[in-house]
């Protein structure tokens, strides 16, 4: 998820979250901060978590319902909103 911690744009996250409660929750702007492509880094991440089959503990979302712990990560789905005007969706997998 790319929220910024502005609470005025939590809207859109809080349905993401909302529509993938059995999932583990990852946050990234945090590192790399609030940008128009802000979403390449997020793509960046999930493709390390993908090849290194690990998840950094300070990525982990607090609201996180789940933990990845013993389990192959297949998919990292990034979701993204840029001041509520552009919005990204990606998708990434791996066969293991």
């Amino acid at each position: 998820l790319g929220e910024d911690g502005d609470i005025r744009r939590q809207q859109p996250y809080k349905l993401v979250r909302e529509f993938f409660p059995d999932s583990t929750l990852l946050c990234f702007k945090h590192l790399c901060g609030e940008y128009d492509t802000a979403a390449n880094f997020g793509f960046w991440l999930a493709t390390e978590i993908l090849a290194k089959q690990q998840i950094p503990s300070y990525v982990i979302h607090p609201q996180s319902a789940r933990s990845h712990e013993g389990r192959a990560i297949q998919r990292v789905l990034i979701y993204n909103n840029y001041f509520e005007q552009n919005q990204s969706l990606i998708l990434l997998s791996v066969e293991l």
